[in-house]
């Protein structure tokens, strides 16, 4: 796949060789990374893309699909700064998801915030409580 996008994107001449050689080459690299649990290539090469995934096209679920992969190698890099970060800022369009704000729980803790873990946990417990 890598090999294939590489090819592709080294084709100057195409219309789209910016969104090929600066987006899906840097994602295509951090997901084969992520999946070798390179953690760190995979922060490096999807927080290249992300900001421009949109140029690739696909769809909101597409995209969020890479955005979620560069979370969970943060989380498991143990960069729980940066996963609070993106998972405040994913909040405030889920502010109840369940899988969310345990998640959050989780990176709360990490981080030293036993009482924001405490409400994190709470906001997923409670929407359990009223599904």
């Amino acid at each position: 796949m890598v090999a294939a996008i590489k090819a592709r994107a080294s084709e100057t001449a195409a219309h789209d060789h910016a969104a090929w050689a600066e987006v899906a080459l840097p994602a295509a690299r951090g997901i084969a990374a992520h999946a070798k649990g390179d953690w760190a290539t995979a922060i490096r090469e999807l927080g290249m893309a992300l900001p421009r995934m949109a140029e690739c096209g696909g769809s909101h679920a597409q995209r969020d699909l890479f955005e979620q992969i560069h979370l969970d190698a943060l989380v498991r890099d143990g960069r729980a700064s940066a996963a609070q970060q993106v998972l405040e800022m994913r909040r405030t369009y889920d502010p109840d998801g369940v899988p969310l704000n345990l998640m959050l729980g989780d990176v709360y803790e990490k981080t030293g915030l036993p009482d924001l873990a405490a409400q994190a946990r709470a906001r997923a417990e409670r929407t359990l409580a009223g599904a």
